[in-house]
């Protein structure tokens, strides 16, 4: 349980209906008063109800064997199994960690593009029009001879900003409108694929290019380039080798509006190979579009072989770990081999079915594959932790209702419940200090935490009140209708259990069939050397965990006599509460027993033992 904000940094990916948001984004969008619903594993959707960032945190970074990276404060909890977190702190290297794979949950509505704010350059019209001459007059006077409007002119050049070209020249372009898409359509997309994948941009010459082997590819970039921009780009053959493999098709158009949209979509205009990304407006739109991106860059820089499956090759370690976190959302699990991604298995089945290639070659290749492997061994969708880095950053949390867990980095998350709202109130108000906050978070979240060989009672607990929340707020049309039971009743129905049960009631009446499973809880015992499950039953569980409140599950043993028939003797007695006596434990017991009573006797005597074990005593002669 992640109580107290103790969560992760901002570049994480956190799984939303608004698409793959970097956490630091997801804040921005929160503190605007945006309404967000996320992923919370196995299908599940919650939406954000509170936030938090904690700044310069001590962190743990893990590193996983797939490749997959996550970063978040120490106290951080992370799924490690069916209701089982641990604290990043406490994760060792070679723990097991279960991915969410498959979970769909895709943005709705195509993603606008806002007319971008192109920054103009002023040209020698404008200077002509500011000092009321000719334009053929700025010319001769910026060559170096006598103008009538000298002084005009050079304050026109001073007021309008004006700069010379390259070569020190006079510059007479001036850009024409820009023929745009409205949105972040699938053809957009798949322009964008091949721009990151193999694309390259001179800012200085306004260049776009586009470099390939296939002529199919060039073909259908000068396409899109047509379509979306109204620009005619012709693909044109470079018989230039590059490494000895021979030419390539080259795919070149000139726009500086062009360059002012890409840049006000957040694509880095200058990133070489190791620094280029998947724009954000990809992982913002819905599914179709971004199959749409995945498509082209994987015809840029991926391949499929007929043995190995699919593999991927990028230089950019932000685009590995964005491609691999945005495959899972598929259900497609990959494997980092150093700069490869690979895809194998039912995987490749998957990414053959929602993506696929476009180029036909690779298509093919991929067929064989699948056809070559009629049936797949189940892959397993774990990852396992290699390397354990420690640092400092700013964590960021957030607060969600009925499941309190969410996906992010392909992992599973826990969050906070009420307290992150108190807490973060009594901050507000200037109650409580930062410091006094994340004391209390840490203790807190020591308190709650599951443990590996016992039942937490806190834990349990925890999780009965938030079922009972969960009930109360959504009853079945039968509850209302047999008990009146009215939506929203779960705050009211808390403050009742509260007050009215104890815990062996509270217990009995609201530990259900349902949580028993959920929590995956079961009776066990020793049988011989090993420790086996002796009973899943509901309500014997129940009745088990009840059983264990009475004396903490030991047996009720009481002295009867200090003195017994006048000899000195001790006489225990066992009364008998539904907790049988282990009779090996027992005679241990009575030996520790009569060394500490001292007096001297070699008899330690049983009596009185009964098959039931009911009323039964112990006598230790002195």
């Amino acid at each position: 349980m992640n109580e107290g904000w103790a969560c992760l940094t901002g570049e994480s990916l956190v799984l939303t209906e608004r698409g793959l948001l970097r956490y630091d984004t997801l804040h921005e969008l929160l503190a605007q008063g945006e309404g967000v619903t996320v992923g919370s594993g196995y299908g599940a959707r919650d939406s954000i109800t509170d936030r938090h960032v904690r700044r310069n945190a001590p962190t743990i970074r893990l590193r996983t064997h797939r490749g997959l990276v996550l970063e978040g404060a120490e106290e951080h909890k992370l799924n490690t199994g069916p209701d089982q977190w641990f604290a990043l702190k406490d994760i060792k290297v070679g723990q097991s960690i279960p991915l969410s794979v498959g979970d769909n949950l895709w943005p709705e509505q195509l993603v606008p593009i806002a007319s971008p704010v192109s920054i103009v350059a002023p040209t020698v019209v404008d200077v002509a029009q500011a000092a009321g001459v000719g334009v053929h007059t700025v010319y001769r006077s910026m060559s170096g001879k006598t103008t009538f409007a000298a002084d005009r002119i050079a304050s026109a050049i001073q007021s309008t900003g004006y700069q010379f070209g390259n070569k020190g020249k006079p510059l007479y372009g001036q850009r024409l409108p820009l023929v745009t898409p409205t949105h972040v359509t699938a053809s957009f997309a798949e322009f964008l694929g091949y721009l990151i994948g193999d694309g390259n941009i001179h800012v200085s010459k306004n260049a776009i290019g586009y470099t390939t082997g296939d002529r199919e590819l060039a073909d259908r970039y000068a396409q899109l380039v047509l379509e979306l921009f109204a620009i005619e780009a012709v693909p044109t053959w470079d018989d230039r080798t590059l490494n000895g493999k021979g030419g390539r098709w080259r795919v070149v158009f000139y726009s500086a509006n062009v360059l002012d949209l890409l840049q006000s979509l957040g694509i880095d205009l200058r990133a070489k190979a190791r620094q280029k990304r998947i724009p954000p407006v990809i992982l913002r739109s819905p599914k179709a579009v971004v199959s749409a991106f995945l498509r082209a860059y994987f015809d840029c820089d991926g391949c499929a072989s007929t043995k190995e499956g699919v593999i991927l090759s990028t230089f950019s370690e932000d685009i590995a770990q964005t491609l691999q976190v945005l495959l899972l959302n598929y259900g497609i699990l990959t494997r980092r081999y150093g700069p490869n991604v690979r895809i194998k298995s039912m995987s490749a089945r998957v990414f053959a079915d929602e993506i696929n290639f476009g180029l036909a070659r690779k298509r093919e290749n991929l067929d064989q594959y699948l056809s070559r492997h009629q049936w797949f061994l189940k892959e397993d969708p774990t990852d396992e932790v290699v390397s354990i880095e420690h640092g400092v950053a700013d964590v960021y949390d957030i607060t969600v209702e009925n499941s309190h867990r969410y996906v992010a980095n392909g992992m599973v998350h826990h969050n906070s419940l009420w307290h992150s709202r108190i807490m973060r109130q009594l901050g507000e108000r200037g109650v409580i200090t930062d410091s006094e906050i994340i004391e209390f978070a840490q203790l807190h979240s020591g308190v709650l935490s599951p443990s590996r060989t016992s039942l937490n009672p806190y834990y349990i607990g925890f999780k009965m009140f938030e079922d009972i929340e969960r009930r109360w707020d959504n009853p079945t049309t039968e509850e209302q209708q047999r008990f009146g039971r009215k939506p929203g009743m779960g705050h009211q129905k808390l403050f009742e259990v509260r007050e009215l049960d104890n815990d062996v009631s509270f217990l009995r009446n609201y530990l259900t069939e349902d949580l028993v499973k959920d929590l995956d809880l079961y009776l066990f015992k020793k049988d011989g050397d090993e420790w086996v499950i002796s009973e899943k039953n509901w309500e014997k569980v129940r009745d088990g965990i009840v059983a264990s409140l009475t004396n903490f599950g030991y047996p009720y043993l009481v002295v009867d006599n200090g003195d017994y028939r006048g000899n000195r003797e001790l006489y225990i007695k066992h009364m008998f509460e539904g907790q049988e006596l282990d009779l090996n434990y027992a005679e241990k017991t009575l030996q520790h027993v009569y060394t500490l009573w001292g007096r001297r006797s070699n008899t330690i005597a049983i009596t009185d033992y009964k098959v039931a074990l009911h009323g039964s005593s112990f006598v230790v002669s002195a």
